[in-house]
Order: structure tokens, then C-alpha cells, then sequence
């Protein structure tokens, strides 16, 4: 073979591979494979490709294409109310409640796109009032989507310049909670040359700045214009000459339609179709036209204008065309053109940059200073609101790539759109630098029931403090982490995780919490992270392969942990190191701890890690049967076992709760409550004082509350004289109280704090009988995360309390506390149980159903219990505790307040019972007859 022969045969290989390499690059980024270059028209809710008939567009479904969330609707007024509109027939509504569900395009880098979306409620789901919510492109809200009249649609139209390889269109909700949906979208690739310089220079470059179609005016015209005459689907609507909200004139208008066709002008891309600028409306006098906005905002404008009357030379239209702004700018105008081919061809005159302000009018006149026989002629209008602020800044591009991949390999493809604006996804926060760039600074995955490995890209982010990847069923070796320098907490705690424990954890600088537990490590525990001063790690209980925990004190650490070995020569060592902690034995049956799935703890030992947070104190057995006499006064009795009345030796008076062995609560119940009452502190919540790890025994020791729970004094024997009449103040006082002890979970922590079992006999009473404090943390949950909305995790709760939505969901909120504070609500106003088929009134069974039938009928007085009613009770106080607690029990969280909005009702109502004020118009008769004073069989 020749030398030239050999060179281009070389370059052919390496052109090859040079385009192999681009490919995979390209085929690596989401959607890039299908970039929009020309047109995309989107049917929300289509389950099929389809054209329509009269506009010849190639609809196709938004689904599993562009979005995987949402649910499919139909709106049957569409076909009779618009039946030239085939895309209204079906929309894509999203009833979950995340935050934003969004649409992904995929886009060339640095283009302009025209973007619209389309909206035809038609009352598609019976409701009686209109929705509204936001509509966001890429991190920037970019309209407020709201309803007039159900039967008439609404579009919002943005040109905007994309950034990167996607381009998102979100839709959230907004403060009226409703239910975001959406009808169609068009997407079109704008090429180089439909806008002019003016507009680029605002879309790119420093400005970035993003344009609202507000008008597309086609004068003359008897019906609206869009494809196929458009090619971009653009809406032109018709003005006449009877319009007298967009134009006026000093002389009488007059309609023009050309008697040829008039001919496109090369210089302009995207100019209007040619039906558009085939007619015209012109007069002899002054033409106005008015916006009938009522807001200022800055504008681009373009007219166009072409000859259409057949006589015309060069001399018969003049006229002078005044568009105002910070000053009036006027230029004179001729459409008269040489052009053999064509009758006269169009012309665009662009103004940009100019302030609207109502009342703002566009003034067409005649040239006065020659003889011109032809009035003005306007064929077409469009105008472009400019946003004040530029788009909104994406995440750094490190953290989205990242994310994406995480998205990718651990199943999480359901959460689109930008990680973190124009929300956060609701397991991400972030924070944004000084050049107001966002980034990642934690995720929390706890919960998720996730499955497989975990993905080695979390090592990418930059600026992590926190990962939460426990309750998961996570396996796998653990990646390597090592770039995470930033990194103070790492939960990875009842996954199934196995390989070594890595000792480069130890060489994070920042990580301070380490948890572990419940997994399948192996191999020795790195000397390195046994010796790591002022952190907290946590292996035990599970992992049962680690290897040699007979010899490990990781006596250097802040939280002391202290291991007890297997038997050696048939003698048990026991190991006790100051501050804290005795661990044991434990039998073989012991119930590891559960999230997900349920673990079984073959290592035979438990470890107990003294809270950082300090707080609760250990207590021997023997101390234990001192203090409680030999467990002689039983107190109670609860889901974790039996509670005993006990006295220290320095006299405070104490309720000791110890396990039962047939108990369906365990260690895990018993580690949380210790972990999380060791980090809160509240007047209105119960003090966990010590407790006690040792032998078979595990309890736990509270402060004692010498009235018990308000379960006794709401159903107990009232001729005892340990349970007393509750009357209507006492009842708000308590409610009050107890609110603002879970207000304090949820708002006051952080993490926030979800208890997963507020009830009656949950929240206990002092000698006061007011100050009210809520009890039991076993089944609580920590959130960690500050924009946590919620975490997902087998559902535990007690039956009547559950809040519905968790139920089905398995997503846990701090709504679902508010639903079963909302249940105690309706307790403490009518006296009756949440569920009790032993009434006859089968309507009755079911109390919150009970009481929301005759809160609808206006009946509060029939919810009332004897003892309440003969308290006297303010009207207004009992109404606002009713009306909140409908609220709190609404069947979906997004509807429900939040305890702070609790809380503020409840002090309003106190201040209604004890000012003892009625209101003017009081008229309500409120009769009562005690029925029966020993338990409220009334109901």
C-alpha cells in the first residue's frame, strides 16, 4: 500500500474512532441520544401516537418518554367544548405529594427552545374549585397556573435558552395545595436567526434572561392560526376591526386580505405563517393599539407589516410607527417592495427593551409631511415579557451528574428534575456558594427500601456533611468514600452490607457519626477507627462475623462502648468502663432491630452506646428491685411490657417500663427510646431518668406522673378515685400542652422528630392535671434533614390512630403525628373511643368519620360529652378545637396543618374559654343530660 494510501486509511481509523468516543460520551448524558432539533408535541395522558385531523400534528404520549410519575385523566367536556383541540381530552395529574413532578427533554447545550404549556381543567375531577399551582422550566418558577372558568384553557409560552443536555419543565404545588395537572406541551428547536441580536443578548451570556409569549396578534384575521399554517404550533389570534379592547382608530377600520399570496422574507426566520400576514387592518386616520394589562414589565416587541392592496406603489403608504418607553421612539415605515415574485413582502420592525406601564398605546399615523393616499396597515403583532431576575442557577454540575448516576444504579429514576431548585427533592438539601451556585450537602435515603449496592458516586459530592442510608436493604461491600472530606454523619445502620469496614473512614476528617449496625461486616474492626478520639461508632448489635469483639473497648471514643466476649473457659467476663456501659449476654431468641425487614441477632451480644447527647443514666438490676420495692405496685401495662411505680434512693419518684419476653417490641424499641429521649428536652415531654441493660432485662426508667395517662381519666372507672372527671378547660389545657410537646418533635429538633404513635394512653398527666406531657419513643423516628418531608418505613402505630396516607404509602411524616393528634382531638371533645363496634349506632364505630358527618350537619352539639357540656363551655373555644381537629384528621397529609398551626389554634381557643366571652350573635342552645357518669357509652 502507498504512503497517501496508508495516511488516509489511518485518519479514516482514528475519524472513526474519535466519532465511536463521542457517542458513548453522548450516549452517556440522559436523553442526548434524542436531542430536539425540530419540533415536540406532547399529549398529557395519551396512551398512544396518534395525528390529529385538523392540525396534522404527530401528538405522542408524555409517558414513559418524558416523565414516569402522575396519572393518566380524562376530561369529557374537552371534544364538545373544544373540539378542534384534541390534546384537551386527556391530562396528566399528579395527586402524590412531592413537591414537583417534572417532565425531562433532552436539548442541545446553549439553544433556544420554544417551550408552552397547555391547561384544560373542564373539571376533569368533579371538584368545586378551581386549582392553581406553579409551573417551573429547569430551577425557575416561571408562572403562577391559574383558572378563571373551568371551561376555558390557559397556556404559558417561554423561549428560553437551555444550559446543559436537559431541559426540565416542573410542575408544583402551590399554597392552595391543589392537585397539579397538564394537558400539552410543544417543544421546539428555534434555529439560528429567529430572533434578533437584541434577544440573544439577553437569553445568553451574563444576562440569561428567559421570554413570556404574552401576545400573537393576527389582525384581520376570522380565526385562530396555528399548525399546520405555523410549523411551531404558535397561537395567532384573530383581531378584527369590531375589537375594540386591542384597537381603535380615528377613522373608520378597514380589513384587507391579499389578493396574492404574499411571499416569505428570506432574513426572517420564524416570521408569521403566511395565513397571518395575508390580511391586514389599515385606516386613514391613526390607528392605536392597546395592552389591557394591568402591570408594568419591560417587553420586546415585533410588528409586522406588508403591502396588501395591488395598487400600491412606492409613494401610497407612509406612515410612522411610535412605540413608547423611557422615551417616544418613532420610525417611519413603507412596506412597499420591488418584488416581482411576490405581491410585497413582509417586514418586522423590533423594538426591545421597553417599559410597559398601563395605559401604554402604539400609535400607527400617516406621514403628514408628504402626500401618501394609504393609511397604516398593521398585519400582525407579537410581544414577549422579559423576566426581571435571569433564570435560575442550576446545581454544580459535579453534584448533578452524581446524582443522576445515583439516581440511576439505585432505582430513585422517579425524581426528575433539578436536584436542587426550584425545590429540593425531598432526600436532598443543599446550600449555594457565594456565586449562588447550588450544591448537595446531604441526603437522606433512609428508609427508601432500597435494594442492590451502594453507588460509588456518592463519593463525587463535594461539599456532603451528611448520608443517611439506613432502613434500607442496601448489600455489597461499602464504596469507597474517601473524597468526602466534608462528611460529618454516615448512617448505614439494618442494611445487609457486607465485605470489610474500611479503615479510611477513619481518615475522614470531619466524620463525628458512624452507624453500623444490624449488617454483615466482616474481618477485624480497623484498629484505627477503635482509637479515633471525639466520635461516636456504633457496630452492635448484628454484624456477626466481625472478629474479635472479646478484646475490643474502644476506650478512646466520646461515647464509651464496651463489649462483653463470648464464654472463655467457661467463665462470663464482665467488662465495666466508667460513664457507661453494661451489655450482656443475650439470649438466643432476641429480636434484632427491624425497618425494612426483620434481622435476628446471631452474634449473641447487644452494645449500648452512651447518647453524645448525655441525658439518661445507667441503673443496675439490683438498684432496680430496690427502688420498685421487688416490682411491687404494677402501674400499668403497655405494647412493651408491664410499668412498675419505684423510688430512687434520692426520693424522686420513678416509673420503671420492663420488657416483656412475649413483648412484640425489642431492642430496637428500647435503643430508640433511650437514643431519642437522650436528645430532647421538654416541659412537655416525659424525662427518661435512667435505665437498666443487664442479664435478660432491659427497662427503662421515667419520671413519674402522678395522675396516669388520659386514656384512664377518659374511660377508666370515674368512682375510683384514681380517675377523675376531666372538665372542658382541664381537656383544652391538656390538649395545649401536649401539642406543644409534639410541636417541639417536629420543629424544635433537628433532625425533626416523628413519634408514630401519639394516642390517649400515650401522652400522661401530672398532680395539675394540665401540663400534660406526651410518653413512649419507642417507635419514633428521626428525620434527619432539615428539608426532610417525609421517610419511608414499615407502617407501626396503633389501630384508629394510623394515619391513612402512611398506611398505604409506608411514607412517614410529621403529618402522620398531626393525624393521630388530630384523633386524641376528637377524643378529648366527645369522650368517645377512636374505634368501638360495641355501639349501636354502627355510624358511630368509626369517630372520626362520626364526627366529621355531624360537624357537616352543623351538629357539634351531639358530639359533645356530658362531662363537657356541663363544664360550661365556651362555644367559639369548642368549635375552633373541632374545626382544627377535622383538619388534622383530613385523609391527605398535604391538607393537614402542621403542629405550629396546632398549637396557635388551641391557645386561641383557651383564650375563647377562659376570656369567657360569647360573640354578639350567639344563639346556639346547648342542652345535656349526663347519662351515664362511669364511661362515655353515650356516643
Amino acid at each position: 500500500m502507498d504512503k497517501p494510501k496508508r495516511i488516509w486509511k489511518a485518519m479514516l481509523t482514528l475519524l472513526i474512532a474519535v466519532l465511536e468516543a463521542l457517542v458513548c460520551t453522548l450516549s452517556s448524558a440522559p436523553g442526548v441520544w434524542a436531542q430536539i432539533q425540530g419540533s415536540v408535541f406532547v399529549d398529557c395522558g395519551s396512551v398512544a401516537r396518534y395525528v390529529d385531523s385538523i392540525t396534522n400534528i404527530s401528538w405522542v404520549p408524555d409517558a414513559p418518554d418524558y416523565i414516569t410519575t402522575g396519572v393518566n385523566g380524562y376530561v369529557p367536556s374537552a371534544s364538545s367544548i373544544y373540539p378542534n383541540f384534541s390534546e384537551f381530552t386527556t391530562v396528566r395529574y399528579f395527586p402524590d405529594t412531592r413537591a414537583k413532578n417534572c417532565y425531562s427533554f433532552p436539548v442541545m447545550p446553549n439553544s433556544t427552545y420554544l417551550i408552552r404549556g397547555t391547561f384544560f381543567y373542564g373539571n376533569y375531577d368533579n371538584s368545586t374549585t378551581l386549582p392553581s399551582f406553579q409551573m417551573a422550566i429547569d430551577g425557575t418558577i416561571v408562572a403562577n397556573v391559574t383558572f378563571d372558568n373551568a371551561a376555558i384553557f390557559v397556556y404559558y409560552e417561554f423561549m428560553v435558552a437551555s444550559v446543559s443536555n436537559v431541559t426540565f419543565l416542573c410542575l408544583l404545588r402551590d399554597s392552595s395545595n391543589s392537585v397539579p395537572f397538564i394537558s400539552a406541551i410543544s417543544f421546539s428547536f428555534l434555529p439560528v436567526g429567529f430572533f434578533y441580536s437584541a434577544i440573544s443578548y439577553f437569553l445568553y451570556g451574563t444576562q440569561r434572561k428567559y421570554f413570556e409569549t404574552k401576545y400573537r396578534l393576527n389582525f384581520g384575521g376570522d380565526g385562530l392560526v396555528r399548525h399546520p399554517d405555523d410549523e411551531f404550533d404558535r397561537y395567532w389570534f384573530p383581531i378584527q376591526r369590531s375589537n375594540s379592547t386591542f384597537i381603535q382608530s380615528t377613522s373608520p377600520l378597514q380589513s384587507l386580505v391579499a389578493s396574492k399570496i404574499v411571499g416569505p422574507n428570506n432574513a426572517v426566520v420564524g416570521e408569521p405563517p403566511e395565513t397571518v400576514m395575508d390580511t391586514a387592518l389599515t385606516s386613514s386616520g391613526n390607528i392605536t393599539i392597546t395592552f389591557p394589562d394591568d402591570y408594568n414589565y419591560e417587553y420586546i416587541l415585533s410588528f409586522y407589516y406588508a403591502e396588501l392592496n395591488s395598487t400600491a406603489n412606492a409613494s401610497s403608504r407612509n406612515f410612522y410607527l411610535e412605540v413608547p418607553g423611557s422615551d417616544y421612539r418613532s420610525v417611519l415605515l413603507n412596506p412597499y417592495s420591488n418584488n416581482s415574485n411576490v405581491l410585497f413582502t413582509p417586514v418586522a420592525q423590533l423594538y426591545w427593551g421597553v417599559q410597559y406601564t398601563p395605559g401604554t398605546d402604539i400609535v400607527l399615523y400617516p406621514d403628514q409631511t408628504v402626500s401618501s393616499p394609504l393609511g397604516p396597515i398593521a398585519n400582525a403583532l407579537e410581544t414577549w415579557e422579559m423576566s426581571t431576575n435571569p433564570m435560575a442557577t442550576m446545581t454544580n454540575n459535579q453534584d448533578a451528574i452524581a446524582i443522576e448516576e445515583i439516581k440511576s444504579s439505585m432505582n430513585l429514576t422517579d425524581w426528575t428534575g433539578d436536584p436542587c431548585v426550584p425545590v429540593p427533592y425531598p432526600w436532598v438539601t443543599c446550600s449555594t456558594d457565594s456565586n449562588f451556585v447550588p450544591s448537595i450537602t446531604a441526603v437522606n435515603l433512609s428508609g427508601y427500601n432500597l435494594t442492590g449496592p451502594i453507588s460509588p458516586s456518592f463519593n463525587n459530592f463535594q461539599n456532603l456533611t451528611s448520608l443517611a442510608l439506613d432502613y434500607n436493604d442496601l448489600n455489597g461491600s461499602l464504596p469507597l468514600l474517601n473524597h468526602l472530606a466534608n462528611l460529618q454523619y454516615l448512617f448505614l445502620q439494618n442494611n445487609s452490607l457486607s465485605g470489610i469496614i474500611p479503615d479510611w473512614l477513619a481518615y475522614l476528617p470531619s466524620l463525628s457519626e458512624l452507624f453500623v449496625w444490624n449488617n454483615n461486616f466482616s474481618s477485624p474492626i480497623p484498629p484505627s477507627l477503635l482509637s479515633k478520639n471525639s466520635w461516636n461508632f456504633t457496630y452492635l448489635p448484628g454484624n456477626p462475623f466481625l472478629q474479635g469483639l472479646s478484646s475490643i473497648s474502644n476506650t478512646k471514643s466520646t461515647n464509651i462502648a464496651i463489649i462483653i466476649g463470648p464464654v472463655i473457659g467457661g467463665i462470663l467476663t464482665l467488662v465495666i468502663i466508667i460513664f457507661f456501659v453494661l451489655c450482656i449476654k443475650c439470649k438466643s431468641h432476641a429480636k434484632g432491630f427491624t425497618k425494612t425487614k426483620e434481622k435476628t441477632l446471631t452474634d449473641g451480644h447487644l452494645q449500648m452506646v452512651k447518647p453524645a447527647h448525655g441525658g439518661a443514666n445507667p441503673y443496675s438490676f439490683a438498684e432496680v428491685i430496690i427502688a420498685t420495692n421487688n416490682f411491687k405496685i404494677q402501674i400499668g401495662k403497655g405494647g412493651f411490657g408491664p410499668v412498675y411505680y419505684g423510688k430512687l434512693e434520692d426520693g424522686q419518684e420513678v416509673a420503671v417500663k420492663v420488657l416483656d419476653a412475649k413483648s412484640s417490641q425489642g431492642p430496637y424499641e428500647f435503643f430508640n427510646e433511650v437514643d431519642v429521649l437522650s436528645r430532647v428536652s421538654h416541659r412537655n415531654l416525659v424525662s427518661l431518668i435512667g435505665y437498666c441493660l443487664e442479664d435478660d432485662q432491659q427497662m427503662l426508667i421515667y419520671e413519674y406522673m402522678h395522675k396516669g395517662s388520659l386514656y384512664d381519666h377518659l374511660y377508666g372507672d370515674l368512682s375510683t378515685s384514681t380517675h377523675e372527671q376531666l372538665d372542658w378547660t382541664t381537656r383544652l389545657h391538656i390538649a395545649f400542652n401536649a401539642s406543644q410537646g409534639l410541636e417541639y418533635l417536629h420543629s424544635g429538633c433537628n433532625p425533626s422528630i416523628i413519634h408514630r404513635d401519639v394516642k390517649t394512653s400515650n401522652i400522661l398527666l401530672p398532680s395539675d392535671m394540665k401540663n400534660a406531657k406526651v410518653a413512649d419513643f419507642g417507635l419514633s423516628r428521626l428525620t434527619y434533614g432539615e428539608n426532610i418531608t417525609h421517610i419511608t418505613t414499615n407502617v407501626k402505630g396503633t389501630a384508629g390512630y394510623l394515619d391513612p396516607e402512611y398506611f398505604t404509602s409506608q411514607c412517614l411524616s410529621v403529618k402522620s403525628d398531626v393525624y393521630s393528634f388530630g384523633v386524641v382531638l376528637l377524643e378529648i371533645i366527645s369522650g368517645c373511643k377512636v374505634i368501638d363496634t360495641t355501639l349501636p349506632n354502627r355510624e358511630a364505630w368509626n369517630l372520626c368519620d362520626w364526627v366529621r358527618f355531624n360537624l357537616q350537619e352543623g351538629n357539634i352539639n351531639k358530639i359533645l360529652h356530658p362531662i363537657v357540656k356541663a363544664s360550661n363551655p365556651n362555644l367559639d373555644a369548642i368549635w375552633k378545637v373541632a374545626e382544627i381537629a377535622i383538619q388534622c384528621v383530613e385523609p391527605k397529609a398535604i391538607h393537614r396543618p402542621i403542629m405550629t398551626k396546632v398549637v396557635e389554634e388551641l391557645r386561641v381557643a383557651i383564650t375563647f374559654q377562659e376570656g369567657n366571652a360569647l360573640p354578639s350573635n350567639y344563639s346556639h342552645s346547648m342542652t345535656y343530660e349526663i347519662k351515664n357518669q362511669s364511661g362515655p357509652k353515650w356516643c
